[in-house]
């Protein structure tokens, strides 16, 4: 099952990489923000009643169609917002910051899963993203980030 999973979390990163510069210069950052998250909610939701069935590798792969565009988008955004001279140490700690939750996030999967079971596990992530989606929404900052497509290249 978790082969099935991380195959399909490959092939959604890749067919989302094939769509994000179609979909970069068509939405805003807060539209692919919000719609990524709505999406994943949802997804993940529906993916937590499907656990252990192997099906749960559909919403997986569905839910990560965006997530390269989003990526992609946020990182343009942030280097445009930068001062010049702040870039290298903005998207350093930006990295560093990912890569640091990155390496939470299995844990606390794991404890989850653990303690309660890999449903409630996947349910607390549809939960997570569903409270990002919220945020995409209400966030005044975030609502009015400037379109990738202004950044120059």
């Amino acid at each position: 099952m978790i082969g099935l999973v991380q195959a399909a979390i490959a092939v959604g990163g890749l067919l989302g990489a094939v769509v994000a510069p179609r979909l970069q210069g068509r939405m805003r950052l807060a539209t692919l923000a919000t719609t990524i998250t709505l999406a994943g909610a949802l997804l993940f939701g529906a993916e937590a009643l499907l656990v252990p069935s192997p099906l749960v590798a559909a919403p997986v792969a569905l839910a990560l169609l965006l997530v390269p565009a989003a990526n992609g988008a946020l990182v343009a955004v942030v280097l445009r917002s930068a001062p010049e001279e702040m870039r290298g140490r903005v998207i350093s700690t930006v990295v560093m910051a990912a890569t640091a939750l990155a390496a939470l996030a299995p844990l606390i999967a794991g404890l989850i899963t653990q303690h309660m079971s890999g449903a409630w596990a996947v349910g607390a992530f549809a939960a997570t993203t569903a409270v990002a989606a919220v945020l995409c929404l209400v966030l005044p900052g975030f609502r009015h980030a400037e379109s990738p497509a202004s950044v120059p290249g």
